[in-house]
């Protein structure tokens, strides 16, 4: 079992001169405490890493201005494959069905991309009439549940892209008036699906937050079933594993980053099931990454570039 792990800032020193070069990291986590780093590979110009997605032996990765496309069939000597550019691209998402890429960038528009060989992608073009001003994107399986702020609406946009020829909207979410406005605290932080439910983790300000169940199992209306007031300020991803549901919320003065565990078995009445304080205090306010593997859970803190280990059941 391995693990990929992006450091953006890590420091490195090239003759008279100090760099911060973007690096990924494959970590071997088959024993779960003891992680081993097994490689790295980086970019050979510096730019941001984000969102990755591993299909098959390939790791997509949206960096700055190209999509990064590695070989990791050998995670002890990853191989970059292509990076794959076309003007104006900047890309900060990226969602995978059978052979597609669509990317999400800083253009407000979602990319489509043939990526069947992957040493030679090709573009296909942008979708049209489709993204209006994407705040996050999300895919699962065939869907892409887009959140939307413009200002005047804030909403999920479902989008059936399993004909890449004929992309459409099949369903559509709208948010409480209290997430209209283009704000970096209110908003939608983050979407899971699983099963016949969506899961939005959403904040209104600093010191509350929530997470909705949506209902979806008629997709093209979809409707809250449940929904659970969480205080503070989730800044960061939802996972579902099992039963339950991970958040990571962060208490105002001093930042304390706070791991909640949710119990959604009844998705009408989700409850509170533990919590674990991370420990230390986030100079940029903002919570860290994770990710749950089976019985444990793999921060990826940001003011010592540690990855701290949790186990959680």
């Amino acid at each position: 079992m391995f693990l990929f792990a992006v450091d953006n800032e890590m420091t490195e020193y090239i003759p008279h001169v100090f760099t911060n070069l973007p690096v990924l990291f494959i970590l071997d986590v088959s024993n779960h405490v003891k992680p081993v780093e097994v490689s790295s590979i980086r970019p050979d110009y510096d730019f941001m890493l984000g969102a990755m997605k591993l299909t098959g032996n390939t790791l997509y990765i949206a960096a700055t201005t190209y999509l990064w496309l590695i070989d990791v069939s050998d995670p002890s000597n990853p191989k970059e494959i292509t990076k794959f550019k076309h003007e104006g691209f900047a890309p900060v998402g990226c969602i995978l069905w059978e052979n597609y890429a669509y990317i999400d960038n800083y253009r407000m528009v979602f990319t489509q991309v043939d990526v069947t060989d992957p040493s030679n992608p090709i573009l296909i073009g942008d979708l049209p009439d489709i993204s209006i001003k994407p705040r996050l994107v999300r895919g699962f399986g065939a869907r892409l549940f887009d959140y939307v702020a413009t200002g005047e609406e804030a909403g999920v946009h479902i989008l059936d892209i399993s004909n890449p020829d004929s992309v459409k909207e099949i369903g559509y979410y709208a948010m409480p008036a209290v997430l209209i406005a283009d704000s970096p605290v209110g908003r939608v932080w983050d979407i899971a699906v699983s099963g016949n439910y969506m899961y939005l983790a959403a904040s209104y300000d600093e010191y509350s937050s929530s997470v909705q169940i949506i209902d979806i199992s008629d997709i093209a209306t979809p409707f809250e079933i449940g929904r659970i007031d969480v205080p503070g300020l989730i800044e960061g991803y939802i996972q579902i594993s099992g039963q339950y549901a991970y958040v990571t919320v962060v208490t105002r003065g001093p930042s304390i980053a706070t791991l909640k565990v949710l119990d959604v078995t009844n998705p009408k009445n989700p409850i509170f099931a533990g919590h674990i304080d991370v420990g230390y205090s986030i100079p940029s306010g903002y919570s860290p990454l994770f990710t749950v593997l089976g019985d444990y859970c793999y921060q990826f803190t940001r003011d010592n570039n540690n990855i701290e280990i949790l186990k959680i059941k």
